[in-house]
């Protein structure tokens, strides 16, 4: 466990981060913490990491302090086309430890596809897929899922598609027109 703390005289406030054997190194969060009273730990922007909330006395200020030590990110490109849809994945994650492992699910069926920091996935099947992420450093673990991230179909092009409906249409008969109710 972490601890976050508060100086009120100080105006400091600071998160205490334990490297796994109760050693703490502090990191100062603000200097200009004037009469903070109240912290909460919580994850505020559902970004799957702790962030800080604070509450002041005197001045009436709420303040969020979000969490930037741990980013886990990635991009694919494409991101839609046919199957077979080769996607080309990169890891962008920020920690502040070194990465031992990386592990990609990139139909996000519980099993791993790739441990690979920056890979590919060839999608053979048309369907909507999830993509998930999880790096490791000695202390942490940290996942992120995309959810719908990969869409691979067949889709249709619009050019093709006029050229089904005018085959369509070219071949519909209309005689006698049933929207007349007399012969003309």
């Amino acid at each position: 466990m972490d601890i976050a703390a508060e100086a009120w005289i100080d105006e400091l406030a600071s998160v205490y981060y334990n490297d796994g054997n109760e050693n703490f190194t502090e990191e100062i969060i603000s200097e200009t913490a004037y009469e903070l009273i109240k912290i909460i730990v919580t994850d505020l922007d559902l970004d799957g990491d702790h962030d800080i909330l604070g509450a002041t006395y005197a001045i009436n200020d709420i303040r969020w302090w979000e969490n930037s030590l741990y980013d886990v990110s990635f991009g694919g490109i494409p991101v839609s086309g046919n199957a077979p849809l080769t996607v080309e994945f990169t890891d962008s994650t920020y920690l502040a430890n070194p990465i031992n492992q990386h592990a990609w699910d990139f139909n996000n069926d519980g099993t791993i596809d790739s441990y690979v920091q920056n890979t590919s996935w060839i999608y053979v099947k048309p369907w909507i897929y999830s993509v998930s992420l999880e790096v490791q450093t000695d202390s942490l673990t940290k996942k992120i899922v995309y959810q719908d991230y990969i869409s691979v179909g067949p889709f249709v092009s619009i050019e093709e598609m006029g050229k089904q409906t005018s085959k369509t249409i070219s071949n519909l008969k209309n005689y006698p027109n049933p929207f007349i109710s007399e012969p003309l």
